[in-house]
């Protein structure tokens, strides 16, 4: 119907309706999200999630005979306890000498693509960062690493990379963690005791501890995904109980998430973490490492950077930010998280775009601000928000920071800054929040329970934000390079 057959036909039931209409009917954003790559592997759905929707490929297919058998003796330790050729500093020299250049122009396979792209970008990654890694382990300090890919990875990993519209290099969804997972028993869950890891760098336990539980914990986003869809679904009718029913599915969803996070501390040690860590940093934002970038050949004279593979390029947490409306500091930390953001999967970025847009153009926000147990349903999310930013700022701390001086995340950005900038948009949108429900909650009372519930996430909230700053200025002395704390103190909206 046309825009001005609708006005003249509610003209005559008042201005409200008639708005309503005029929003409606010029509305750019559907209030329904719909996948922009069906069929694909990393497909988003709300029954996976942001996981794959399909088992993965555990053996590539004979026509890569070459690729396979590079990925079998790779490890530092292989599955039989033997050393691997990363072990013995062969790996580069192997591939020199015995991979050919495969044609994988022709591959259509989902499931194939994602696959192929996964065991190439380990082998890039092994490849340009072997003398790092075995520098780190012989010195405590990183080399260069090798600046110069050879064809044999370089063409297939670029053409990979187009294909499924991905940067070319590990990453975190087609690489290292969510599509290099499988279950042992098929019919069961992707639980800790029923999954296993298929390619790997080191080899130990704690590698694959490490990469089990970030899947874990995305195999619970469908839940993420179905609340955030009906969340946005609710606010387009003005419905505030469907709105607030999503936020406490939301909120639900996050605290088994929450729960599965806590559980690194015993699948991976600090101390092990630092036998795979090389193997996942990229190039840009480690100029040390890679003083000249990388060079594809047969791709491009032209040296490129890429980001390392980081938890920061989960979808997760992006997704809740945009269905929250979070308002983010504008200075150069807030500059990466926005750069991490295009490191996934096609219908992932699509998907968070949505979000973005249809949250705002229905005003979730808004909708759940009107009311405190809305309100404190948005505040319930935000908690569970701040709590995995702060374990893993505590994660970062322990693991790391304890344990090396090299300045910088895998992903390319500062070890002390990066995370408590994130962590602190959060915890001052918390206040915002706190200060609604504050001014409403003598008119619009919540009722016992919920009254104990909002006075813990208060006080947690509070005490976080009056620790966080001096946490990081203490650290800014143990490392020589600058870590941007100009950034961090100078946040503004």
């Amino acid at each position: 119907m046309a825009l001005r057959t609708v006005l003249k036909q509610v003209t005559k039931t008042g201005a409200s309706l008639r708005l309503l209409h005029i929003s409606a009917a010029t509305s750019k954003v559907s209030p329904t999200w719909e996948t922009t790559a069906p069929g694909w592997h990393f497909e988003l759905t709300k029954e996976h999630g942001f996981m794959p929707t399909k088992p993965i490929l555990r053996e590539l297919p004979s026509q890569f005979e070459h690729v396979e058998r590079l990925l079998q003796e790779m490890p530092i330790h292989k599955p039989d306890g033997s050393p691997g050729l990363l072990a013995t500093g062969d790996f580069g020299a192997a591939v020199d000498k015995g991979l050919p250049l495969y044609d994988v122009s022709r591959v259509t396979d989902p499931v194939l693509l994602s696959a192929l792209f996964r065991d190439y970008s380990f082998l890039a990654a092994a490849y340009v960062l072997e003398p790092c890694h075995i520098s780190m382990t012989e010195t405590g300090n990183f080399c260069a690493a090798r600046p110069v890919l050879p064809e044999s990875i370089a063409v297939p990993l670029d053409t990979l990379g187009q294909k499924l519209d991905n940067a070319p290099f590990l990453d975190y969804a087609h690489g290292y963690a969510l599509n290099n997972s499988y279950k042992i028993d098929p019919n069961g869950g992707f639980t800790m005791d029923n999954m296993r890891t298929l390619r790997k760098f080191h080899g130990g336990d704690d590698e694959q501890g490490f990469i089990l539980i970030h899947t874990a914990m995305v195999a619970h986003s469908g839940g993420l995904v179905t609340a955030g869809c009906n969340a946005v679904e609710a606010a387009s009718k003005g419905d505030i109980d469907g709105l607030s029913d999503a936020l406490e599915h939301h909120a639900r969803t996050w605290a088994q998430l929450f729960n599965t996070f806590s559980g690194m501390w015993h699948a991976s040690s600090p101390k092990g973490y630092l036998q795979f860590r090389t193997f996942i940093m990229g190039q840009k934002g480690n100029d040390d490492i890679f003083p000249e970038g990388t060079t594809f050949k047969g791709v491009s004279d032209e040296p490129r950077r890429f980001r390392g593979e980081t938890g920061a390029q989960d979808s997760m947490v992006p997704a809740t930010d945009n269905l929250l409306q979070i308002d983010y500091s504008h200075n150069k930390l807030t500059e990466y998280l926005w750069e991490l953001r295009s490191y996934r999967p096609k219908d992932h970025r699509a998907y968070i775009k949505w979000l973005a847009e249809a949250s705002r153009e229905y005003k979730v926000r808004d909708l759940a601000m009107s009311r405190t147990i809305t309100a404190l349903g948005v505040l319930r999310n935000l908690d569970f928000i701040q709590q995995m930013r702060n374990q893993h700022w505590q994660m970062t701390r322990r693991y790391i920071i304890d344990n090396t001086k090299y300045p910088k995340a895998t992903g390319g950005t500062p070890i002390t800054t990066w995370l408590p900038n994130n962590l602190f948009s959060t915890l001052e949108y918390m206040q915002t929040v706190i200060h609604n429900i504050d001014s409403k909650v003598a008119s619009d009372p919540l009722n016992a329970s919920d009254v104990e519930a909002y006075a813990d996430i208060k006080h947690r909230a509070m005490s976080r934000l009056s620790t966080l700053e001096k946490e990081v200025i203490d650290l800014q002395s143990d490392f020589d390079e600058r870590q941007e704390l100009e950034e961090f103190e100078t946040r503004q909206h």
